[in-house]
C-alpha cells in the first residue's frame, strides 16, 4: 500500500486513493498492536495476581523501555 501511494504521481486521483487506503491500513495495524500489548499486560498481571511482590516486579519490568542496540 505504501509503495503504491509513493509510486503514483502526487496530484493524481489514484494517489489520493492509495494514500487513503494506506492510512486506513496503518491505523488498523497500530490499533491492533496497541490491543495486543494491552492484552499481554493484562494476562501477565492476572497470572501473578495472588502475590503483590510478583505483580510489582512484572509491572516494573513492563514499564521499562528496551535499550536501543547500537
Amino acid at each position: 500500500m505504501e509503495r503504491a501511494a509513493r509510486r503514483t504521481s502526487p496530484l493524481s486521483d489514484n494517489n489520493l486513493l492509495a494514500v487513503a487506503a494506506w492510512r486506513i491500513q496503518r491505523r488498523q495495524y497500530f490499533t491492533l498492536l496497541q490491543q495486543k500489548r494491552s492484552d499481554y499486560r493484562t494476562k501477565r498481571l492476572d497470572a501473578s495476581s495472588s502475590r503483590m511482590r510478583v505483580i510489582y516486579h512484572n509491572w516494573s519490568a513492563m514499564k521499562q523501555r528496551p535499550h536501543p542496540s547500537g
